[in-house]
């Protein structure tokens, strides 16, 4: 595992699921989680976006050098609120703004 179950660099299995500690999401509540082949993504219900797992070239960060992210990481999305969620072997995909404010 490469950080993909989001409880540290030290765990790579485990048997029965476990919750991943609200203090990596700043305490804010989640609403979705998808997951790729080797990487993780949740939703807030504000819309924030955090990730975790393998980065490769799949978790948008300014400071790319690192490859594995143990632990959830909020990621920047500017002022965009995200609505929607899905992630695939080597892409994210996302859908931001407010449903019906088309």
């Amino acid at each position: 595992m490469s950080g993909q179950l989001g409880h540290g660099r030290d765990i790579h299995y485990l048997q029965n699921p476990r919750l991943i500690h609200s203090d990596l999401f700043d305490g804010l509540r989640i609403s979705l989680i998808r997951c790729g082949e080797q990487y993780c993504a949740a939703l807030t219900d504000g819309g924030q976006l955090y990730m975790w797992g393998k980065n490769s070239q799949v978790i948008p960060l300014s400071d790319d050098t690192e490859t594995c992210f143990y632990q959830p990481r909020r990621i920047d999305i500017a002022e965009k609120r995200l609505r929607l969620l899905a992630c695939g072997s080597w892409h994210a995909i996302a859908v931001t703004g407010i449903p019906g404010d088309c």
